[in-house]
Order: C-alpha cells, then structure tokens, then sequence
C-alpha cells in the first residue's frame, strides 16, 4: 500500500505561524525575491516585476499537489492572531523537497526577508520544520545544499545538529560562475538524541 501524499500543515512556534503560501502573499514574495542581499545564495536570479512571483506561488501549489514539495509561508503569530492563518505579512519562506519517497528522505530549503534577519526566525522556523519531518512525516534524513560561500547558513544548520558531508568543488553554474556546494544533513536518530 503506497503512503498518502503528505499536505501542508500549519505550524507554529514561541513567536511564528508556518502555513501555505498563498497568492495574497505575491507582494512580500517579490520585495524578498528581488533583493539581490536575499537572493546572493539562491540559484535563482533576482525577480523583477511581482508577475514572476505569482506565477512561482502557482508553480509551488502544482508541486505541492503532486507531493514534490512542501513550502510554508512564515509569518510572525503576532501578524496573523487578527486575520487568522493565511493572513499577516509573509517574512520568509521554508521548504521540503520530495518528503513523499521511499528513502525517508527530504532536502530543506529557506529565506527570510532581509528587514528580519538576526533575529532567530530562521532557527525558530527550522525547529518547527524537522519536529514536523522527523514526528508525523517520520522521515529518516533531512539533507541541505548550501553554497560553501554561504556561511551565515552552513552555521546556522551546524547550530541545529547537521553534519557537514561533502564538499564538492565547482558543483553549480549560476550566475555566470562556478559555485562550490557543501552537503550538510541531519538524521531522525541524532536529532531526537539532541531533543531529550
């Protein structure tokens, strides 16, 4: 018997909401995805009119309905209490790649609005992402695949347990360059370990 394909389910933290990412959330998608401070380690080039974000939001939702990926919107709870989930002012986005698969396996993937960085919303919303892929998803491995120039990054999933595996050299051509990558990932059994 094949697993039902997983939806997306709101979580929450001290001070986030993480719920669908919706077309009312095209705007705050375009002022993130335009900055080039925010797209600096993204594969993806800056956006340049509010048009490529809606259809990216319509992209996301045909990926979701397959199973390919789950992509929360993080929003600060305090933004959404009034208008209740899908409302409040989008300030990131977080992601899973393929979490339907017989590995038990997923890659994460994140950005936050660069008016919110240092302020711990990346770790927050990471914490609440693998409770949910290694309690209910029951994944066994969350992979990472970050640009070896991305420190800021490569710490902040340190911080949270992962492990540095690979470090491949000149793996991606993106914007007119080779880019090294590192693999970092987590397992299911050292990040329970961790939570006890």
């Amino acid at each position: 018997m094949t697993a039902a394909i997983p939806t997306l389910s709101v979580l929450t933290t001290a001070r986030l909401t993480l719920d669908a990412l919706t077309p009312a959330d095209a705007a705050a998608l375009f002022t993130m995805q335009s900055d080039p401070e925010v797209t600096r380690y993204l594969s993806m080039e800056p956006m340049h009119d509010v048009s490529e974000a809606v259809t990216l939001i319509a992209a996301l939702a045909r990926r979701a309905e397959a199973g390919e990926e789950l992509r929360w919107a993080i929003r600060r709870t305090v933004d959404v209490v009034a208008g209740g989930a899908g409302s409040g002012r989008m300030i990131g986005v977080i992601s899973l790649s393929e979490p339907h698969n017989p590995r038990r396996r997923a890659e994460v993937g994140y950005g936050l609005a660069r008016d919110v960085w240092r302020q711990g919303y990346a770790r927050e919303a990471m914490g609440a992402v693998l409770d949910y892929a290694f309690g209910p998803l029951q994944l066994n491995r969350v992979e990472a695949l970050v640009y070896a120039e991305n420190e800021p990054s490569r710490a902040l999933l340190r911080t949270l347990g992962f492990v540095e595996e690979a470090y491949l050299r000149e793996h991606a051509w993106e914007k007119g360059r080779y880019w090294d990558d590192v693999i970092l990932a987590l397992l299911a059994s050292d990040y329970m370990a961790s939570r006890h």
